[in-house]
């Protein structure tokens, strides 16, 4: 798999999890969904959010297979594909440009921002014809099974969905080959390719003919203003990024941290030692940069903000803050030229 699976703490782009909570409310009722959203944030439209633990997504995507029916889960992964295609760019420098050559230039970019597949494109195919490859991770499977099902779904619809916009919105592969789906979990009316659905394959793939892959496109250049990806290099940096959501919006203990993460209270506690650093440590900074940010609101006092953070009364967590910051939270303020409400 590439190198973002190889990552400590998988995580998920922020607007990516906006997109697919907002498509979900279009297929779900309410109560299905504030259970599968129990792992995800609250609040994903604060401005600094970059990304949250991919297991929250897995949790979400996981409970809504399991707990609605096969042909509601399967339109929604269509519909969702088909707007998170969207979020891809269409790159190309003339007019000659084709369909293998557009996949050729986003295949890096895919690989390295999903943890969960990756494309690899044969450019000489069976009989003329062009083959194109999908690994999907299977990490999650032995914990919840039926994930390598809707994962391997969900990627090789968000292709499909692609090479639609390029192709146009009828197109349809020659054939698909599915590695961990069967026939019978698939829903009947859905069409996936024009010849036949080919299962227990080595790997995912879809089929496209030479004139298909090959012929020169008549499409307009899109550009997604989708911020770059900043591959994390340690596991400190990591779980900072992943937890940092769910700061002032729930106690994190290493309880909860391990189930939002997937992952063991010893995992945690033995990384962070490796980075000599702890929990408690990390967590106490997640909350004074969540403070800063929230002072420069003006909104909040300071009793308001410990409060917030779960702090018994004000006194500890200005000391808290000092601790981190070299000052207590109004000189820090005044300094910075910020104004938190007053008492």
């Amino acid at each position: 798999m590439n190198s973002a699976a190889h990552t400590d703490i998988p995580l998920i782009r922020v607007e990516t999890i906006r997109l697919v909570l907002n498509c979900a409310q279009n297929y779900f009722p309410a109560p299905l969904m504030a259970k599968a959203a129990e792992l995800l944030p609250s609040n994903l439209e604060r401005p600094y959010l970059e990304s949250i633990p991919e297991y929250a997504f897995i949790y979400f995507m996981q409970t809504l297979y399991q707990e609605s029916e096969p042909k509601t889960f399967t339109q929604y992964l269509v519909d969702c594909t088909a707007q998170l295609s969207f979020m891809w760019p269409i790159p190309f420098d003339s007019k000659n440009s084709t369909v293998v050559s557009i996949l050729n230039e986003i295949t890096e970019q895919f690989n390295t921002r999903s943890s969960q597949s990756e494309i690899q494109i044969e450019l000489e195919g069976y009989q003329n014809q062009v083959k194109i490859h999908i690994s999907t991770a299977n990490l999650y499977e032995s914990r919840h099974q039926g994930t390598a099902f809707w994962l391997e779904m969900k990627s090789l619809f968000f292709l499909i969905q692609y090479i639609r916009r390029l192709l146009g919105k009828d197109w349809l592969p020659l054939s698909v080959g599915l590695q961990h789906v069967d026939i019978s979990q698939l829903d009947a009316e859905l069409k996936l390719a024009k010849q036949g659905v080919f299962v227990d394959r080595e790997s995912t793939y879809l089929i496209l003919s030479e004139e298909e892959a090959h012929q020169d496109l008549n499409v307009k250049p899109y550009q997604y203003s989708l911020p770059e990806y900043n591959v994390l290099a340690t596991y400190h940096e990591q779980f900072s990024s992943a937890l940092m959501p769910y700061i002032g919006e729930r106690k994190l203990d290493l309880d909860s941290a391990s189930e939002i993460l997937n992952t063991s209270r010893r995992t945690i506690q033995r990384k962070l030692k490796n980075e000599h650093t702890t929990f408690r440590k990390v967590i106490e900074q997640l909350h004074m940069q969540f403070a800063i940010r929230v002072l420069k609101d003006g909104r909040f006092s300071i009793s308001d903000i410990a409060s917030h953070l779960g702090y018994a009364n004000s006194s500890k967590f200005i000391r808290a803050f000092k601790r981190i910051t070299g000052l207590p939270p109004m000189q820090y303020a005044q300094k910075n030229g910020l104004s938190p409400r007053s008492e």
